[in-house]
């Protein structure tokens, strides 16, 4: 069974691996409420509300109802949608900058327990359908 993920309103695409951005990676995501966007990562490190290993973009412009979406960067899988960050609110800082972050798909796959399952580097644990 191969993966997919949906990029905009009606488009969806194999997924074909997996990585976890560096910074100055350019980086999309899908969310239902606001639609497709790509941003720049800036921070692979940030905490909200309590969850760590977040990895921070440069812009925010996501909407109520965007989390649990995916991050992606062509074919290959980047992470799960957690919502915006703003900077001066978690990091008291003069200036206010706000930017979304996303869970790693490294990280997902390692606390779940879990696997990615796509065409090219199929797991033994993935089975077709």
């Amino acid at each position: 069974m191969a993966g997919i993920i949906r990029t905009d309103w009606g488009h969806f695409v194999g997924i074909h691996g997996h990585y976890n951005p560096s910074i100055g990676d350019t980086v999309c995501r899908f969310g239902v409420a606001s639609g497709a966007t790509c941003q720049v990562v800036i921070d692979l490190n940030r905490c909200a509300v309590g969850t760590c290993w977040l990895v921070w973009t440069d812009r925010s412009v996501t909407i109520g109802g965007d989390s649990g979406g995916p991050w992606f960067y062509g074919t290959y899988a980047l992470g799960i949608h957690r919502g915006w960050l703003d900077e001066k609110e978690y990091w008291y800082s003069m200036s206010t900058r706000k930017g979304e972050v996303f869970t790693p798909i490294g990280t997902v796959l390692s606390l779940t327990g879990t696997v990615l399952c796509y065409d090219e580097a199929p797991d033994p644990n993935c089975v077709a359908r």
